[in-house]
């Protein structure tokens, strides 16, 4: 899914977009969250798009370092969750 924000009636300010976080599986409804750090279900109706990340944007990425254990290197991804040994290692 690509991430949009909208802005919606009744729950944000004026010229004030909030991200959408879920879309309900009828789609019908967007998840977003509150200024108040509350979650609300609005319908759809009540929404206009403000914005669209598009594929071309810039997307943060997180760097992070293997750390060595004993003699092999923990990757931290799900995905890879096996110990891969070090060079020299056998």
């Amino acid at each position: 899914m690509i991430p949009f924000a909208i802005q919606a009636e009744g729950i944000t300010e004026i010229d004030q977009a909030r991200w959408v976080l879920e879309v309900d599986p009828a789609g019908e409804r967007f998840l977003v969250a509150l200024s108040d750090s509350t979650f609300v279900w609005v319908e759809m109706g009540r929404c206009k798009l403000v914005k669209a990340a598009t594929p071309d944007q810039p997307q943060l990425v997180l760097p992070v370092q293997a750390q060595p254990v004993g003699s092999q290197v923990v990757i931290p991804n799900r995905a890879m969750r096996r110990a891969i040994p070090r060079n020299g290692d056998s």
